[in-house]
């Protein structure tokens, strides 16, 4: 074999190598890249009180569930986001039992932000039955915030209130009747003496 032969050899070997490790290199930010999804399509994450939602499947799981859901569409990068998460978080915790609270990142999930037509975060949707009830859009002081909560409540629960609030206003007469009735007055030994004289000798 030629010296020519044995250095175009060499150069075609190494030219292979440089190939195989760019594609190994691709392969690898390929996979950084890819979000890692260990859950079943459809079926939504819950992180503490509140779901992680990064699909239209997803949200529509939490729609169906039979409970009204309340999404905050936000991202990393809004302070506004930022500042509210806390309350969002607070009333998830007291109220999580009855009403869905769901995340949406608007930047890792453009396509839901785009599909509700969410121009400007922090943006909260309130749904009930698989329709929108409610909007609000910018920052929520938490007393906002909670009475819209409130307000998604099922009919059932404000209800059983306003029928406690009858039934005791109901038993405040029974407590006033039960009240012993004051003894009559006594009248002084003197004034009886004088009626029994004033009328005492009298004759029909």
């Amino acid at each position: 074999m030629s010296k020519k032969s044995k250095k175009k050899g060499k150069r075609q070997e190494a030219s292979r190598n440089r190939r195989r490790k760019q594609a190994s290199r691709r392969k690898q930010t390929s996979k950084h890249k890819r979000r890692p999804n260990t859950s079943s399509p459809g079926t939504v994450t819950k992180a503490g009180d509140l779901y992680q939602v990064h699909s239209q499947s997803e949200l529509n799981s939490l729609l169906v569930s039979g409970k009204p859901t309340l999404v905050d569409f936000w991202a990393p990068w809004c302070q506004p986001c930022l500042r509210m998460a806390p309350t969002f978080e607070k009333m998830a915790a007291s109220y999580g039992d009855r009403i869905n609270f769901a995340k949406i990142d608007t930047q890792s999930s453009p396509q839901l932000g785009q599909r509700y037509g969410v121009r400007s975060i922090p943006t909260l949707i309130a749904f009930s039955e698989r329709k929108e009830t409610k909007r609000e859009v910018g920052l929520m002081p938490e007393q906002k915030m909670r009475r819209l909560v409130e307000s998604m409540l099922p009919e059932e629960e404000e209800e059983t209130e306003e029928e406690e609030i009858r039934a005791g206003q109901e038993e405040e007469p029974e407590e006033q009747e039960q009240k012993p009735a004051s003894p009559p007055k006594k009248q002084p030994p003197g004034f009886v003496k004088y009626i029994k004289r004033l009328f005492g000798g009298k004759k029909d």
